[in-house]
């Protein structure tokens, strides 16, 4: 079983996305039993780094993973934009 720690930058998107805390809630629940969820959601490791993201519908969640101390570190949570993947 891991322990969820969400940083303080992502609480405020938290805090940001009313509509959306059920989803999440249940993302970071689930977390805590099974640290990569890619059965039930959109799981992608991100380039160049040991971090993760889960998509929930529009929402991002980010995190990475410490073994040693089976936790779980959110960093970032935030609603996708249109420009979120456009470059230019």
């Amino acid at each position: 079983m891991y322990k969820v720690v969400i940083t303080r930058k992502a609480e405020k998107g938290y805090n940001k996305l009313i509509e959306y805390r059920e989803q999440i809630n249940r993302v970071l629940d689930l977390l805590e039993t099974v640290p990569y969820p890619s059965k039930e959601y959109s799981l992608k490791k991100l380039c160049g780094s040991d971090a993760y993201r889960i998509r929930v519908g529009k929402v991002r969640i980010k995190y990475f993973i410490v073994k040693e101390k089976k936790e779980i570190v959110v960093y970032n949570i935030e609603l996708r934009s249109d420009s979120t993947y456009k470059r230019g």
